[in-house]
């Protein structure tokens, strides 16, 4: 798949050239989630995969090409969320946009330059106060510290690569076996079914999203594979955190995860994709 998606960028590069327009011309990659580590997606040693609100999950790789960079293959390490690309791409072409309600905020001047700090010191990674969150009760950052509060998603432990080596590998695939099995036990044939008594099963009789159990702090710049939980230690971090995610509340609008209409398989329509079709539901 992979060497496939590079050939097809490379006709797009040949076709950018011959029309003579390369170099006028930004181009983006990037991702909208970790790995899915039950179908050979890994992002150890970070810590959870895709459906999960831990950095495995949420942390991605993206760059970007264009003749307005002076450097190449340089490295940013400011803070930058999903949202922002549409602010910092609307600058790049010279768009004025301005939305007061808008989530994003630039990075063009940042990614020019890469001196200017990013302008993001908070991530909201999932807000979901439904009965089953599955992908993440909640859990933000601001600045180093990230706070998890209630269920962090279904992947919430540590997937080594196979034939990584050493103790830590080694116990956290020991430790990681448990979770797996849950995983494998309530996804079958992608649809999720009987979660919260399979959960009791694994936890125990008394399994709440909003357990104790679930609630992390982690300082990411000191602990970015999210090993050590700081929650007891600094409350008053915790607080801090706790009432940014209380003030998002008050934005909070129920989701709408319709499940998929088998009118809208790609089958009916000669192959392409269309409105309400999603195969992992």
């Amino acid at each position: 798949m992979v060497s496939a998606l590079d050939d097809s960028l490379g006709d797009l590069i040949t076709s950018l050239k011959r029309k003579g327009i390369y170099n006028n011309t930004l181009i983006v990659f990037t991702a909208d989630n970790g790995g899915w580590t039950s179908f050979g997606g890994n992002n150890y040693p970070l810590r959870g995969g895709k459906l999960t609100v831990f950095e495995g999950g949420t942390r991605a790789a993206s760059f970007v090409h264009g003749p307005m960079f002076n450097k190449t293959g340089i490295r940013y390490d400011g803070l930058m969320h999903l949202v922002d690309w549409l602010p910092t791409l609307a600058e790049a072409a010279g768009a004025q946009y301005d939305d007061s309600d808008l989530d994003g905020v630039s990075q063009w001047q940042s990614l020019l330059s890469l001196t200017i700090p990013s302008k993001r010191q908070e991530v909201l990674y999932n807000l979901d106060l439904t009965f089953d969150p599955l992908q993440g009760r909640a859990a933000i950052r601001y600045g180093d510290y990230k706070l998890v509060a209630g269920f962090p998603g279904l992947y919430f432990w540590w997937y080594p690569p196979p034939g990584a080596s050493g103790t830590q590998a080694a116990n956290d695939r020991i430790a990681a076996q448990p979770s797996l099995d849950w995983i494998r036990n309530i996804t079958g044939n992608h649809v999720i079914r009987d979660y919260q008594a399979t959960a009791k099963k694994v936890f125990s009789e008394s399994f709440d999203v909003n357990s104790p159990m679930f609630y992390y702090l982690f300082n990411l710049k000191d602990d970015p594979e999210e090993r050590n939980n700081l929650y007891d230690s600094h409350p008053d971090i915790v607080k801090q955190l706790q009432d940014r995610l209380d003030a998002h509340k008050k934005n909070y609008v129920h989701p709408n995860f319709p499940l998929t209409v088998s009118e809208s398989d790609p089958s009916h329509w000669e192959g392409n994709w269309s409105p309400g079709w999603c195969p992992d539901i």
